[in-house]
This record gives structure tokens, sequence and C-alpha cells, in this order.
């Protein structure tokens, strides 16, 4: 979505309309485009190898909120069913080792690196909890870092 086009935010950035999630997206996005303004100018080009690092530390953070806040848990509750989620929550000492492994792999794709960590994560609990439980737990991870990194862009 072009907000910059779309008569929600005027040309100093400030919103036109608070259309619910519309408007908080496109300030957001008005936010991370003048950031990357000042990334650009500042430091030259900005690296891709800082946003896959950054997708596992937005992933690990999701996580951390979800144990520690009921209202993000139920908000991944509503992505994903109560028994998964809860299922994430007494398995997070594992999945947090498998996602550590991950920080540091700059030379993958964002895509790679959550569908690695997604079987990582399946093999790691493999014997622990069942098959599809595994598996579940995977793809949260998996969308964790996917669409945490696709917030970034």
């Amino acid at each position: 979505m072009d907000c910059w086009n779309s008569g929600f935010i005027n040309s100093d950035g400030s919103i036109l309309t608070t259309i619910g999630f519309r408007s908080v997206f496109c300030s957001n996005a008005s936010i991370l485009h003048e950031k990357n303004k000042e990334l650009d100018q500042g430091a030259g080009i900005i690296e891709a190898q800082g946003v896959k690092v950054k997708a596992v530390e937005v992933a690990i953070k999701a996580l951390e909120k979800v144990i520690d806040n009921p209202v993000t848990r139920w908000a991944l509750e509503a992505v994903f069913d109560e028994d998964t989620v809860a299922a994430v929550l007494k398995q997070n000492k594992k999945i947090f080792s498998v996602l550590d492994e991950y920080l540091y792999a700059v030379d993958l794709t964002t895509r790679e690196i959550a569908a690695g960590a997604k079987d990582a994560i399946i093999r790691e609990l493999r014997g622990v909890v069942g098959k599809e439980t595994a598996q579940s737990i995977g793809q949260v991870v998996e969308w964790l870092i996917y669409y945490g990194s696709k917030i970034l862009l």
C-alpha cells in the first residue's frame, strides 16, 4: 500500500484520518520511511543482513511477550489455536535455544532462516512432544520470523 498517495498522510507526515488499522499502518510506514532516509543519508546503504538478524530478534521479543503478556498470548491464539500456544509456552527454552542459533545466519534469506528454524525446532522437540504439536510449534516460530521481518521492511 502506498500511504503517501492514498490520501491518508499529509506531506508533513501527519495523518488526515484515523481509520483503524490503515491509519496506524500508514503512520508506521511513514515513520519507517523517515528512519530509512536517515539511515541512508547517515550510514550509507542499509544491509539486508541487519534486517535478517532483526527478524530473528523480533521473533525472540515476540515470543517473550507471548510468555509475559496475556493480551499478546490471546492475539497469537487468534492466529493459532490455544493448544499450540500452550505448547509454545511450555517448550519456550528449547525454542529460544534454536532461535539463538539463527541470530548470526546472515548469509541466508529471511525465508530460509524461518524455514530452517522451523525444521530445527521440530527436530529438537522430537520425542518430547507429538509430531503434530512439534510441527505446530515450528509453524508459530516460522510465522514470527517471516512476518516479523515483513514488518521491518
